[in-house]
């Protein structure tokens, strides 16, 4: 069996896809992989009016509490620190999570935008179960004990 000029091309082409392959994968892992809380509490900081106490991080995700104003800010690796308005959150919950991400999170916290919403627009898991109460006595502060839904309706 001779090699030809096409079966060296075939070969070339595989190798070289999978390369890219490989380093694109490499590129989004980067993008995608654990926050590091140094920058996420600078972004919180220099949120304008807010002054992040209590900061919960965890992987791609954070959320930050100023008790002095009662504003949460929210962050995301993809999209930086943002305040959060009180207006825009009909539902909110912080307990354990049914199915949870990781190993590592035993609970969660969840905004919804609208009082039906399936899917939350904002969620980051809770590592330590102590957490979880205090998340929600923030939440209720900031959102109103009236918007929290009960972790029966999400099963």
């Amino acid at each position: 069996m001779s090699v030809t000029a096409t079966d060296i091309a075939i070969y070339l082409g595989v190798g070289i896809a999978a390369v890219a392959i490989f380093i694109g994968l490499r590129l989004a892992a980067g993008r995608m992989g654990k926050a590091d809380p140094a920058m996420v509490r600078a972004d919180f900081s220099t949120l304008p009016g807010f002054s992040p106490g209590e900061t919960l991080i965890h992987l791609g995700s954070a959320i930050s509490y100023d008790p002095v104003r009662n504003h949460v800010a929210i962050w995301e690796k993809m999209g930086g620190a943002r305040l959060v308005d009180p207006s825009g959150v009909a539902a909110w919950r912080s307990g354990t999570d049914p199915a949870p991400p990781t190993n590592e999170a035993t609970g969660v916290v969840e905004l919804y935008a609208r009082p039906g919403d399936r899917r939350p627009f904002f969620k980051v898991g809770i590592s330590n179960a102590i957490d979880a109460p205090r998340w929600r006595d923030r939440l209720q502060a900031a959102f109103g004990g009236d918007k929290e839904r009960p972790a029966a309706q999400d099963a």
